[in-house]
């Protein structure tokens, strides 16, 4: 038997009144399944992924935590619904559904083992995405090797079920585990997983302390090549000496200083403390002057020449990428820039395929964030296009689109990178490259 989404749906839909029987005679399991996940909460604002009948829906709402609960079984919501009072449901499939706000927590309990373990993997991007920072994630699944179908009051229903190393190996690396719990219910065994998503803060703190006391430009040559260009290639050619710029979510500020280079007044803005450090410290062996400000960008006044961004919407929900837009738009005298990744590009893929294989979630939205179209919709005009980061450490994936560049790279390479990557034709630039910029005049 393999996995077939309706299948699943109408197999709960038929069992769902005595599911919630069950559920309800194992009601001395709720707080203390619950309570590794609430004791580490920040928040009030929880996710109940796959709901089911409410049990969860409605012990967290009776905790007075503002719950928002999903499931695809109509009956099973219409049960949820009998047992809670102010709790937003939704009768949808949490993998298509569109989320508009993010979430403190997200109880995942016995909702992802009807589906095979790859599918499973790619949900969880999605599922850190829905986390505010320092938010809480509780994943429970029936333990053990099994995959296949279980019949359940006389229909086959498929189940994977997994381990918590599986789970750790996909999401610790993006992720700071908390706890591990192990239980039976119903002669079942399973195991919760509880996992924090750290804050830009402890994201940056280790690239701080990686880098250490090397140079920037050395040991991250990849970034430092693919940021001289498009400060070369694309911003200096709008911009004078004497132009004023700002980076909002600058984090290691290499543009800025390389921009500062080319004497543009430069600021950038970040909330990580170790982030600034970092930027402070390449401004430092750049031998340039750049303001940089610990804040949220949001809070920030002021009228810059150019205000840009890059990989930042695209950890975004829609309203978000609007907001983000509207106050570049308030800080600019002239001109916006923004870069995000290109997930359509095969380097891009080859790229985060060894990132999962080293057990690193990158979260992003499930489809490319379309740039033009919010320049059209804000009333941007957009000046110019390009790709970048086509050139990688590991060249594997590049290698099998251009095969006649090289295939490895030092620092001493970065001006030799450059002229590998601009003599690229532009459309496959853009087609191919890791990134996508987008540089625009407001009207």
């Amino acid at each position: 038997m393999t996995y077939h989404a309706d299948s699943i749906k109408e197999s709960y839909d038929l069992v769902a009144t005595e599911y919630t029987n069950k559920a309800i005679s194992e009601k001395s399991m709720l707080a203390e399944l619950s309570k590794n996940f609430t004791d580490n909460l920040r928040g009030k604002d929880i996710l109940d992924i796959g709901c089911g009948s409410g049990e969860y829906t409605s012990f967290f709402e009776q905790q007075n935590y503002n719950v928002t609960g999903i499931d695809f079984s109509p009956k099973m919501i219409e049960l949820t619904k009998l047992q809670t009072n102010n709790t937003s449901l939704i009768c949808d499939s949490f993998e298509t559904h569109k989320f508009t706000k993010k979430f403190d927590g997200l109880w995942v309990c016995n909702s992802l083992h009807n589906m095979p373990a790859k599918r499973r993997a790619n949900l969880l991007w999605k599922f850190v995405r829905l986390l505010k920072p320092e938010g809480i994630i509780a994943i429970t699944l029936r333990q053990g090797d099994f995959e296949g179908p279980i019949s359940v009051q006389g229909s086959q229903r498929y189940y994977c079920y997994s381990t918590p190393e599986e789970i750790l190996n996909l999401l610790d690396g993006n992720m700071i585990h908390i706890k591990t719990t192990e239980n039976t219910w119903l002669g079942i065994k399973y195991f919760t997983v509880i996992l924090k998503k750290p804050n830009e803060e402890t994201f940056w703190s280790k690239i701080l302390a990686s880098v250490g006391e090397k140079t920037y430009r050395k040991i991250k040559f990849v970034k430092y090549y693919a940021s001289k260009r498009v400060t070369d290639e694309i911003f200096m050619r709008y911009l004078n000496a004497g132009d004023s710029s700002l980076e909002l979510g600058c984090g290691s500020g290499v543009m800025l200083s390389l921009l500062s280079k080319k004497g543009v007044l430069t600021t950038g803005i970040d909330n990580a403390k170790s982030a600034l450090k970092l930027a402070e410290k390449i401004a430092e062996e750049e031998n340039q002057k750049v303001k940089y400000i610990q804040s949220d960008f949001h809070k920030h006044q002021g009228k810059y020449d150019l205000v840009f961004n890059g990989g930042v919407v695209e950890h975004l929900s829609n309203a978000e990428c609007d907001e983000t837009i509207l106050k570049m738009i308030s800080l600019s005298n002239k001109y916006i820039s923004i870069a995000v990744p290109n997930i359509d590009s095969p380097i891009f893929k080859g790229y985060i395929k060894q990132l999962h294989a080293q057990g690193v979630i990158y979260p992003l939205k499930d489809k490319k964030i379309d740039v033009k179209h919010l320049f059209k919709k804000h009333k941007i005009k957009l000046l110019d296009e390009d790709g970048y980061l086509l050139l990688l450490e590991d060249m594997r994936f590049a290698k099998q689109i251009f095969p006649n560049i090289p295939l490895t790279y030092t620092h001493e390479d970065i001006n030799k990178m450059i002229h590998i990557e601009s003599n690229i034709p532009k459309n496959q630039r853009i087609k191919y490259g890791l990134m996508n910029i987008y540089f625009g005049e407001i009207s």
